[in-house]
């Protein structure tokens, strides 16, 4: 059976030689024998001139089908390229889809106490953020991952304001990865995340990204906010109580009814007239440095 088509590519070459045969050599002899009253050397230059037209057909011929041949290579090879691409790419979001469900299911592993599995969890966060770095697809689904995992897993109820609960090693971990994704709202973002309700006492946001988050009803007591960027975010009814707030940016935020801030923990801060404050507490008199 593998003989087959080297067979054939060998009757089709001895077939185009038959061909070429009869046209360049056969041909011309035919017509120059039809000179009846010319001589022999004058039937000999009527061959050699019909031969060397016919030879110049074919050589334009054989160009043409060259140039055929070159362009329907090049289709071909493009439509290869694009064949091999698609199957790459989707052989890489069924990768990215298999390290995603392994990534949720140690961010949601219990312990036989039915305990949360911290260090598991922990792993699950960064092996999220990886993913989210590496796939600009599956970026905000595991965003929203994140931020439902803190609400969930870290509701402020559980927090209240008389005996302060810190949140957990892996809340702490979501958070600061949440701080530095590589998008914000309006720059690779097209949604607010949702930190709504959650508690997120003496986390470490300092210089964390959380431009036009919604932390309505959170409690950011004992946080630390140093340099955080929480520009026209949501503070409804949020706890500030002991947060460190120097140098944060809160230019646009609404913190109207936030409760537990005070002036002296906006001293530092960087705040302006768009930033609506409760009716007790003033905007610190030096500028934002």
């Amino acid at each position: 059976m593998t003989l087959v088509p080297l067979i054939l590519e060998i009757a089709g070459v001895l077939l185009a030689m038959g061909i070429l045969f009869v046209f360049l050599w056969v041909l011309p002899k035919r017509q120059a024998s039809k000179l009846m009253q010319a001589t022999d050397k004058e039937r000999f230059e009527a061959e050699n001139a019909a031969r060397d037209t016919l030879s110049k057909v074919v050589t334009g011929v054989l160009l043409l089908l060259t140039i055929l041949i070159s362009f329907e290579s090049a289709r071909i090879a493009q439509q290869s390229s694009l064949i091999a691409q698609r199957s790459a790419q989707i052989t890489q979001d069924g990768q990215f889809a298999d390290r995603f469900t392994k990534a949720m299911d140690l961010l949601a592993k219990v312990n036989a106490d039915s305990s949360r599995a911290l260090e598991s969890r922990v792993g699950g966060a960064y092996a999220l953020e990886r993913i989210a770095n590496d796939s600009e697809s599956d970026y905000w689904p595991v965003v929203e991952a994140l931020t439902t995992y803190v609400r969930m897993n870290s509701p402020a109820a559980e927090s209240p304001d008389e005996s302060p609960k810190p949140a957990n090693i892996d809340i702490r971990t979501v958070m600061t990865i949440i701080g530095r994704r590589k998008h914000n709202y309006l720059d690779g973002e097209g949604r607010q995340i949702e930190l709504t309700f959650a508690n997120l006492t003496s986390v470490n946001l300092e210089g964390a990204h959380l431009q036009w988050a919604r932390l309505d009803g959170s409690k950011l007591t004992l946080a630390r906010l140093k340099n955080a960027h929480l520009e026209h975010g949501s503070f409804r009814d949020a706890r500030f109580s002991q947060a460190i707030l120097d140098g944060a940016h809160l230019e646009g935020a609404d913190l109207a009814t936030a409760r537990g801030l005070t002036t002296e923990q906006l001293r530092m801060a960087c705040v302006d007239g768009t930033t609506s404050l409760p009716p007790d507490v003033h905007a610190p008199s030096q500028p934002c440095r």
